[in-house]
Formats: structure tokens, sequence, C-alpha cells
């Protein structure tokens, strides 16, 4: 059969992206193919390269941008060498922009979306007279721009929660970790927003050591200024000619890269939490260690505190654990350094706490604490894999002891559904008191409906928690993960439930991207190509289904027509033969 040749281009394209075929099988698929189908497929599909340019045209994708900048200096580098003497014999790195305006722009042709934000919208207008929390904007600091007037009470404006983290692709290689950077936009309706289609890669880093995030994020940075001021212009949008303008709200990682966003001391070092002014306790040889020990009220950091002690931190000299200014200091809007980077309930509850208590019960260097559990391991697999969870629980329980291997989902199933039932009997009755508030209070800031009443009793819950930490189970056992509980219910008050900013999404986002590279070599061109060509096939796809059904809805509305115009002449057929 005859086949177009943007169709079986298409095809092409959507068999490689779907096995994650490197460029040599992409080659070789092509090869395959010409010496199946002779000649003419030969001059249609001359190579890989070709075939790129043919997507490109119809897609009409813009190619990414590399970034260079001075291994030394760090500063942008737009020619092969640093400019700078000092600098002369210092290498450069990269990193790729993949032109978050235009996937934005893409976003608002898409009609789905623009009817989709519209409901979310919908739902903020709602926000302002709701007294409980049910979504990031029903918290208290996304209710001071939804007042009348306020940035985001306009339609087309919308807020981001941004992330980063390493993805460690290579195990045995020196090519270092890949540093994605996700865009997700926080009025879409929660059972929208954490899809893949809806977040927006916007930067990528490969390079042997972590990335400078004053450097790497300055672009970033200043498009975020440009967009809030200025905007987009969307002229062929789903709803017309229109102007969107967008606002940086939340940052969410894991600690290390939080530390590395705010330019602060990481989880081990004096005054590292980043909502309050604790010191912690220092232990071990130098004391490289340190603990939290439970404090009542602890005093709270703010934005204030924060640009001072970055002014008077020098490179040798951290202040209150601040060891310079956020890039985000740069942003021209309003934007707490302080509350506007999230606590991800992912890695510091499941990955952090949850995890830490059970390899604490089961290590064999607590046979002699109360709290040991090892010998149990086989009866509690038993029980767990006994329990039939309901459709709705993604993961089936997987035996305890291959708890080294679970996911951060299969560690927050098992606090939020399994850990009571199978700890019964097993564990010693004050030590399940002690779980039962972790999992009663997290069961609460996970909700979709907090009350203020809710909000209150999770607040003590965490509270006795952490302090009967370092009861039952030693001082030093009360690490940062532990100490951030006890400001949970304090930041759901500012920006809503827990699931609202966590950092699932961007960790499926992470899995989809790694099996896009092949090899060690320009990981992140291989990226940025695939990611290109994904969302291009996604937007074309859409664009010709659209034209499809308007043809079809065309050619109904003139069957209907036609069928009308018979109906008229069948009835006034047998007059004109009475006339004749």
């Amino acid at each position: 059969s005859t086949i177009s040749k943007i169709l079986s281009c298409l095809l092409i394209v959507s068999f490689v992206l779907k096995h994650n075929l490197s460029k040599t099988a992409w080659t070789d698929l092509l090869r395959l193919l010409t010496v199946l189908l002779g000649d003419r497929c030969r001059q249609t599909f001359q190579s890989v390269y070709k075939m790129k340019l043919i997507m490109k045209e119809y897609f009409g994708s813009t190619e990414p941008t590399k970034i260079n900048y001075c291994n030394n200096c760090l500063q942008a580098v737009k020619a092969d060498k640093c400019p700078n003497a000092t600098c002369s014999k210092a290498g450069l790195s990269s990193f790729l922009d993949l032109h978050l305006e235009e996937k934005i722009k893409d976003l608002f042709r898409d009609s789905e979306f623009v009817n989709l934000l519209k409901k979310g919208k919908e739902q903020v207008k709602r926000a302002t007279s709701c007294s409980s929390i049910h979504d990031i904007f029903h918290g208290l600091d996304y209710k001071n721009f939804i007042h009348p007037g306020g940035f985001l009470s306009q339609l087309y404006n919308i807020s981001f929660t941004i992330n980063t983290d390493g993805v460690n692709k290579y195990s045995s290689s020196r090519a270092g970790h890949l540093w994605p950077v996700y865009i997700m936009i926080n009025e879409l309706p929660k059972e929208h927003r954490f899809k893949k289609r809806f977040i927006i890669p916007a930067y990528i880093c490969c390079d042997k050591h972590d990335p400078n995030m004053l450097t790497f994020l300055k672009p970033l940075v200043e498009k975020l200024n440009v967009l809030n001021s200025t905007g987009i212009h969307v002229p062929d949008s789903a709803d017309g000619d229109i102007n969107v303008r967008c606002m940086l709200f939340v940052a969410t990682a894991d600690l290390p890269a939080r530390a590395d966003l705010m330019n602060m001391k990481r989880y081990n070092g004096k005054c590292a939490c980043h909502l309050c002014k604790s010191g912690g306790v220092g232990y071990g040889p130098n004391k490289i260690h340190r603990y939290w020990p439970f404090e009542q009220s602890p005093v709270k950091r703010t934005h204030e505190d924060q640009v001072k002690f970055a002014s008077k931190a020098t490179i040798k000299k951290a202040v209150m654990g601040v060891k310079g200014h956020s890039i985000f200091v740069k942003l021209s809007y309003q934007f707490d350094l302080v509350r506007s980077f999230a606590i991800d309930w992912m890695h510091s509850v499941c990955l952090g706490v949850v995890k830490y208590i059970m390899h604490q019960q089961m290590s064999d260097g607590n046979k002699d604490k109360v709290f040991y559990r090892g010998t149990k391991t086989s009866s509690m697999s038993r029980k767990l894999l006994s329990i039939k969870p309901p459709d709705i629980v993604g993961r089936l329980p997987r035996s305890i002891e291959d708890l080294k291997h679970w996911k951060a989902t299969e560690l927050k199933n098992w606090l939020l559904h399994y850990s009571l039932p199978v700890f019964c009997k097993i564990l010693n009755p004050l030590y399940i008191f002690h779980w039962s508030l972790l999992v009663g209070a997290i069961g609460i800031l996970c909700s979709d409906s907090i009350s203020s009443a809710d909000l209150e009793q999770a607040d003590g819950m965490l509270q006795d928690f952490v302090l009967l930490m370092g009861i039952l189970y030693a001082p030093t056992q009360c690490t940062m993960n532990v100490h951030l509980l006890q400001h949970l219910a304090y930041y759901v008050s500012r920006r809503g439930p827990l699931w609202a900013y966590s950092c699932f999404a961007f960790e499926s986002m992470n899995a989809f991207i790694k099996p896009l590279v092949h090899g060690t070599h320009h990981a992140m061109e291989q990226i940025g190509c695939a990611i290109g060509l994904c969302f291009g096939l996604s937007n074309f796809t859409k664009e010709l289904i659209c034209k499809i059904m308007t043809f079809l809805r065309t050619a109904k509305c003139f069957c209907e027509v036609l069928l009308v115009i018979l109906k008229v002449l069948t009835k006034c057929l047998p007059k004109y033969k009475g006339a004749t």
C-alpha cells in the first residue's frame, strides 16, 4: 500500500522512542528497511540525520542551546576558551537549555491543556473562601497571590514548582551524573498535574562533578524574570491571542540538592536546617556527624534573616549555615528564600525516617536493643505478603528481606497501609505507639482535606514522635530527616498538603529519561534530541487528530444537510408528479 513520507517517518520514530533504540540501532533499522523495500526506501530514509531534519521541519521544534562555562571562574563562555587570563588552562563544561518558553507555548496551543487550566483556575478561585487545606493553592502563601487583582488571579498567569536532582545513570563510569531541571504547573487539576506530558524539562547537565547552582540556574532565573514581567505572547493559542505570565512558587529536592539550591551547608553541618536556627549537636571523630535533639518551638528563619546571613558570609566562613546568596535572590518578584524550599516527604519521610528506623530494627548491631526485630524478619514477611491490597495501591508488597531494594513508593505503602498490622504482636507496644504517631500524622498531612484541627493534631503527634525518638532509640538517632518532622505541619499550613510538592512525579521523569542515554558520550545531546522528538511527535499527532476530527465534523454536517435536502425533495416529488 502507498504511505506518505511523513507518516512513515512518524511510525519509525515512534518505534525508536518506544523501544529506546540507540543511534546505531536506529541506523541498522533503516538499513534493514532499505534491504526489504528497495531503492524507494533508500531515497526516503537516507540516514538518521536526514530523518531528524525531516522531523524538525514538520514538528517546528527548536534545537536545544548548548551553554558553555569555565570550570575555574564559572562564568558563561561563548568562545572555545575562557577570556580571563587566570583561566588560560581551565577547561570548559556545558549544559543544555531545552527552551522552556517554547514548551509553554506548545502547551497553550493544546485545547485540552487550556481547558484543564481553566478547570484548575476555578478551583483556585474557590480556595479564597475555604478554611480547609485541599491543595497547594489552599496554603497561606499561595493565597497572597489570588486576592482580587493578584498575580495568580489572572486566567493565563501560572506558577511553577521546580525540581532538580542528580540521576545516577552510570554505575561504573566517571562520566558523572545527569542533572535535569523540571518545571511543573501548579494550577492544573491534581489528577493531571503530575503526568509526564505536562511536566516540562527545562535544562539538563551531565558532568563529572555536581553543577554549581549559581552558574547552572542563572539562565533559568533570568528567563523566569522575563516570564514574570513581560510574559510569553502566544498568538495561536487554543483561546486565541493571549499573553502568559509565570512565577516560581516552590523548589523541591532532596537534602543535598536543596542545600546547593539555597547555598547552605548540607545536613551534617551546623545550622543546616533551612527552616529554623537550631544548630544541632556534633559527635564522632572531629564532630563530622550531627544530630538534632528535640527542641520545643525552635526559632524559625525568615527571608530577611537569610538575606542578612548571606551578606555576612564569606568563602571560608558560613553564617548560621548560610554560605552565600542563593541564585534565587536574583528573582525580580516576591520569592521567600526560606518557605519556598519544600520539605519533600518522599526523601525525608519515606526514604529517610521510615527506611532508617526499619534498618535500625533489623540491624544485627542492635541485637541487645528492645526494638530489635531481626529474628522476626521471616514471620513479618509472611504477614506482609499475605495482605491483598486494592487496585488503588500501585505496587504489591515485597518481602522485608528485600528492604534495601525497596522503592520510595513501597516504603510509602508500608508506612501508610501495611506497617501497623504487620507490627502487631511483634513489636513492643511502646514502640508500636511511637510508630503509630508517625503513621497517623503523615496520613493526615497527605490527605485531600486537612482542617485546622487536623493540622494541630498532626503537629502534636509529630512533636511527640521526635521527642520519643531520642528516648526510645538514642539521641544520636535524631537525624536531620527526623528533625524536619517538627516543621511538617507548619509547612503544610503555608504551602498545602505534602503530596502537592513531593518528588514522586519528578522521580518518574528521571526513570523516563534514563533509558534515553546510550553510552557515556554526548549524554545531554542524546536526551535533548529524544525529548525534542517526544514533544514534537506528541504535538504533531494532536494537531493531526484535530484536523481529522474537524474534517469528520465537517463531513458529518455536510451529510446531515444532504439528508435534509433529500427528505425535502422526497416529500415534494409526488407534487411534481401530479403536476405533470
